[in-house]
């Protein structure tokens, strides 16, 4: 990847949305609310990202500031051109490329699926055109258990001889029995991070695949980014919505596996199952009673066409009258939003003046370390509250940045 063939608009977004690594650039880049807003602001003059960068930016930037949009550090942050080459060199030596959701090669799937609710880079290792073939996001929790893990690997097996791509990320238990078992298989591979790009394009386990041209490894956060418990839970969309089904080999009724299923539901990304047998945990079992399709084993093992079997079950059931979801789910559902909403507008004040650390806003509010992951991950989504950048650390952002 050369600097010459990033498009201006990309240039922009990463300018203002990434920090480069570079000693002394202490600058922070625009929240994704702030981006946003910015993009709105843009657009609707007629004003590109890209033009802030093909002619003199001064007068629009200033003007967008005057009218509380962005913050005052845009000018610097779009005149790190000369750091953003050598970072851009840096990445390229690793063997990583950038695109922007303007291009031509970033993933229709993401764009028509997530909208402005995405972010709006992508840095990956390996083809890109995996991207675009769809495919089955194989999910479950760290501590798997023996059962599910066969599960994960049957149907990665089957997916990966078969040229059905399975998508997943690095994390131990399902997810990288699932992804090993594909390769095992011969099949291609998506592999979708919440952190460190960097590291794991080194990663021996990565190597010889990403050599081979099996795997893709992607992040919609900058190649150093370190491990964030927001950034894990966020990232679980592009799992999802970069397939065509998903299959939830294991899950509690909390933690980041239970709220991307959620998301899922309520969104409408991609048909989903789940793992259905007589040792499935009570969170699969809750799935179901949602209206997750269940899924066993030896249907997994047994079918001629996993891709084909898939399908076919999508049909059948989609004449099968739904579980009733009325009464509960949806007063639980509306309580949930009070909740939130109450939440929301405490948290706005506990972090007005001082930043807080999660289990500073898990303490104060005495809620469970679940709970506050998936609270504080909503609220930075909404422009209620913005990450510092320092170690975990969030901040309220003010009124008129909040979407």
């Amino acid at each position: 990847m050369k600097f010459s063939s990033i498009s201006l608009e990309t240039r922009a977004t990463i300018l203002l949305t990434t920090r480069l690594g570079e000693a002394g650039d202490d600058l922070k880049p625009l929240s994704p609310a702030e981006f946003r807003s910015a993009q709105r602001w843009l657009s609707e003059r007629g004003i590109s990202l890209g033009d802030l960068l093909s002619w003199d930016h001064r007068a629009a930037v200033d003007a967008m500031i005057a009218e509380g949009v962005g913050t005052a550090l845009i000018a610097s942050l779009l005149d790190r051109q000369d750091s953003l080459s050598r970072a851009v060199d840096h990445w390229s030596e690793a063997g990583i490329w950038v695109i922007g959701e303007s291009d031509k090669d970033y993933p229709e799937r993401l764009g028509h699926r997530l909208g402005t609710a995405g972010f709006p880079l992508l840095f990956g290792a390996g083809p890109r055109e995996f991207l675009t073939t769809g495919g089955v996001y194989i999910v479950g929790s760290r501590n798997t258990s023996d059962v599910g893990l066969a599960f994960s690997k049957t149907l990665a097996a089957r997916c990966g001889a078969e040229g059905i791509t399975v998508i997943s990320s690095d994390m131990r238990g399902a997810d990288r029995e699932a992804m090993g078992a594909a390769s095992a298989a011969g099949g291609n591979i998506i592999c979708v991070l919440s952190d460190s790009l960097e590291k794991a394009v080194a990663a021996k386990r990565h190597r010889q695949l990403l050599e081979q041209g099996k795997l893709t490894v992607i992040t919609p956060f900058s190649p150093d980014t370190r491990f964030r418990v927001a950034n894990a839970i966020r990232v679980s969309r592009y799992q999802y919505c970069l397939g065509d089904f998903a299959v939830i080999v294991e899950t509690r009724r909390t933690g980041g596996v239970w709220l991307g299923a959620e998301e899922n539901r309520k969104e409408n990304w991609v048909p989903a199952f789940v793992r259905a047998d007589d040792a499935a945990p009570l969170g699969n079992e809750a799935l179901l009673s949602l209206g997750y399709m269940p899924l066993a084993e030896n249907e997994v093992s047994d079918c001629d066409n996993i891709g084909a079997y898939l399908i076919s079950r999508l049909t059948s059931s989609s004449s099968a009258p739904s579980p009733p979801t009325v009464g509960p789910v949806d007063a639980a559902s509306d309580v949930g939003t009070m909740l939130f909403n109450i939440f929301c507008e405490k948290l706005a004040v506990f972090a007005g003046q001082t930043a807080r650390s999660p289990e500073e806003i898990q303490d104060y509010f005495g809620i469970e370390p679940e709970q506050a992951e998936a609270w504080i991950a909503q609220a930075l989504d909404d422009g209620v509250i913005e990450d510092t950048g320092d170690a975990d650390q969030y901040q309220a952002c003010a009124p008129q940045q909040r979407r």
